[in-house]
């Protein structure tokens, strides 16, 4: 991971009438994006899970892995950004009331010019964490 130190300018002195500019480092801006929900059916008998993963992670795609891992080729395996995430809420409707019939889930889609608008949706079983790879594609 490539670390790039911002300076700001902190103030000019002048030296034998020349002036001169000094600079600090800042410490590097972190963003986090903190996304708050609130359950549509928050009283059915389904729990809310957590999403595994957030915007901007970066994963594998499990079939693809599966395809290459053990091979030569598993050093070259594509990773993917998560660009977006849906929660999906299975609903069944009774009695002109809507309520949940399965655990509710998320999806995750991933950056790919093969699918329309450009994303790819895929959920959890679906996809592998970066980090969770880069010790087996690791050559030694």
């Amino acid at each position: 991971m490539s670390h790039t130190q911002v300076l700001q300018q902190t103030q000019t002195v002048e030296a034998a009438g020349i002036p001169r500019i000094e600079y600090r480092p800042q410490p590097e801006e972190k963003t986090a994006i903190c996304i708050h929900f609130t359950p549509t059916y928050p009283h059915d008998e389904y729990a809310y899970s957590e999403p595994k993963f957030v915007w901007g992670t970066e994963v594998a795609i499990a079939a693809e892995w599966e395809k290459v891992q053990g091979t030569e080729a598993a050093s070259e395996l594509k990773f993917y950004r998560i660009r977006a995430i849906e929660l999906v809420e299975p609903l069944v409707k009774t009695n002109a009331k809507e309520r949940l019939f399965d655990e509710p889930y998320w999806l995750y889609a991933v950056g790919d010019s093969r699918y329309e608008r450009g994303l790819r949706w895929l959920s959890e079983d679906e996809l592998l964490h970066k980090r969770e790879l880069e010790v087996e594609i690791e050559p030694f």
